[in-house]
């Protein structure tokens, strides 16, 4: 008997202590069961704050972020800075309107911030970086409403989050797709509820009212809404078992709302574009392209590697098996394929027109990108299991890559904006009174970039010092952008044209182009006595030099100082 209960002993020992484990860890099992979702909510808050946390240390850059710097700063502006208005509708009116441009609810809600939040970059770039969170959350809630399973849920709001252009939006503080973006997340989360909700209506005005403020935040916005009508009837109809006749007599008035809500701010919209010219940056977006295909091709190509070259959808197709050809599986692929369609296709169509999509231009097509393989790995939970697991580990991966280049981009406009922030300051406390600062800049590429530079310099109460331009011209620059550049040059003719009897009043030459690429007439003459002056922050930006792996890269600003007394 003895070596036998010697036997048993551990075991009975071994199920005790997994008796009273499994008893002291089912509460904690419980909770987490019962908010998992609110659970993968922190997640997301978590990683979106590790991220994207170098840009909360990020003060303004020369892109998008002048306009907070020259409204705050109206009373001391620049007396060469472009007039800016100091409301919203002022901008609409004499700036928006001008270009062919309709984004009325983006001016007041970026107007709105300005007044809330002044030139405190750490609290622009929190909101903003908020503004994101509570978007894909909104994202996170529709999905999981309409019974997607949690992780294709949470995979779907990370690549939305972190996609790699479309991530610029949470960087930069001034894309009206910040705004297009919240509003239409407002609105799948509004028309999922509807869909699920026996009373539908005041989901429905939530919808309506979204996907109007979404239209008039950025144009493309507008391009959406029929994506969002056709999945607020179809999931009712779905949800409610019901047939298509029963499922449009039921959902008439949402469906005439916003067929008037998409035509209304549409024929609106290309109307401003065709009464502002063909060289208006409306103008630009619906005028003929000679590569239009070429560009189609490239932004479609884009498109695969965006969204992972949407490998569970290639998975769910693989799947279908014969049998399953008339059955609900079908049903549920061609559904699900018709709104991603309806979602991404009108943005490919609308950029190519263009040089193709661009940083935050992404948006709103990368909801649209991730949905289909949300969708698909949805269908591929409960139709295999192991391309279900195939699919997640993809886009899992693509995710942890995408977030790379995501921290790697806030780290560089952290570095971008702390070597601007000592280039300017070295130019405003060394420059002398009277003396002339001139850009080197090409007029079309760095339109934007040489008025900022004058907005910064009044920002920081320097308004005795003129500014010139010194033209580089590139021709290998997109000719449909040469307006812009003739736009720069006629502006400084009347404010402040760089000649050569002036040419001994420059103090310094930023350089917004390479040194070798100023006029040789320039060049020749100042390369023996000037003196570059270089302003450089590092930036997590893995690189490889002569064979060695460096992490940190330099992000730099240079000027050639002509005046005799710089250190």
């Amino acid at each position: 008997m003895m070596p036998h209960r010697r036997l048993i002993e551990p075991l009975v020992t071994s199920e005790l202590i997994q008796t009273k484990m499994k008893k002291l860890t089912e509460p904690l099992s419980q909770t987490l069961r019962e908010h998992r979702d609110r659970w993968t909510i922190v997640a997301v808050i978590i990683l979106s704050v590790v991220v994207f946390s170098p840009v909360l240390g990020a003060g303004f850059v020369l892109i998008d972020d002048h306009g907070i710097l020259r409204i705050t700063s109206s009373d001391q502006m620049h007396p060469q800075s472009q007039p800016i208005p100091t409301s919203a509708w002022g901008a609409i009116t004499t700036e928006d309107i001008p270009q062919g441009r309709v984004r009325l609810s983006y001016h007041f809600c970026y107007y709105g911030l300005i007044t809330l939040l002044g030139t405190n970059a750490f609290a622009w770039h929190l909101v903003i970086l908020a503004i994101g969170v509570t978007s894909v959350c909104s994202l996170y809630a529709a999905l999981r409403k309409v019974q997607i399973p949690i992780v294709p849920s949470f995979l779907f709001v990370l690549l939305v989050l972190f996609a790699a252009n479309s991530s610029l939006t949470w960087i930069k503080l001034g894309p009206a797709e910040t705004w297009g973006t919240l509003f239409t997340c407002f609105a799948l989360f509004a028309g999922a509820q509807a869909s699920t909700s026996a009373n539908p209506r005041y989901w429905d005005i939530i919808l309506f009212l979204s996907a109007l403020l979404a239209g008039l935040a950025k144009e493309s916005f507008v391009l959406v809404i029929p994506a969002l009508l056709y999945a607020r009837v179809v999931l009712w109809g779905i949800t409610w078992r019901q047939t298509a006749v029963t499922t449009l007599r039921a959902n008439k008035f949402i469906i005439i709302a916003l067929m008037l809500n998409f035509l209304i701010n549409l024929m609106f919209v290309l109307f401003v574009a065709r009464s502002a010219g063909d060289q208006s940056y409306g103008g630009i977006s619906l005028a003929s392209n000679e590569k239009y295909l070429q560009h189609l091709a490239t932004v479609a190509f884009a498109v695969l590697w965006q969204g992972g070259f949407f490998l569970p959808v290639a998975l769910m197709v693989i799947s279908l098996r014969p049998r399953q050809r008339m059955s609900n599986s079908v049903v549920y692929v061609f559904l699900g394929s018709v709104f991603c369609g309806m979602w991404i296709l009108p943005q490919l169509l609308l950029y190519a027109t263009r040089d193709g999509m661009a940083g935050f231009y992404w948006l709103p097509a990368i909801i649209g990108i991730a949905a289909a393989n949300a969708l698909a790995l949805a269908w591929l939970a409960r139709a295999n299991v192991r391309f279900y697991m195939i699919g997640v580990a993809w886009i899992a991966l693509c995710i942890v890559l995408f977030s790379g280049v995501t921290y790697i981009r806030a780290s560089r406009f952290r570095a971008d904006a702390a070597a601007l922030n000592r280039m300017l300051d070295y130019l405003t406390q060394s420059v002398g009174y009277g003396k002339t600062i001139a850009i080197a800049a090409e007029p079309a590429r760095n339109y934007e970039a040489t008025l900022s530079l004058i907005a910064h310099l009044g920002s920081r109460g320097r308004i005795d010092i003129p500014v010139a331009l010194l033209p580089v011209h590139d021709s290998s620059y997109s000719s449909q952008f040469s307006g812009l550049g003739s736009a720069l040059e006629n502006y400084f003719v009347g404010h402040n044209a760089l000649t050569d009897t002036q040419a001994d009043q420059v103090d310094a030459i930023v350089l917004l182009v390479s040194e070798e690429s100023l006029p040789p007439e320039w060049y020749a003459k100042y390369k023996s006595s000037a003196r570059p002056i270089e302003f450089s922050e590092t930036a997590f930006y893995p690189t490889i030099d002569q064979g060695t792996l460096r992490l940190l890269t330099p992000v730099s600003y240079k000027i050639l100082w002509l005046a005799p007394r710089a250190e």
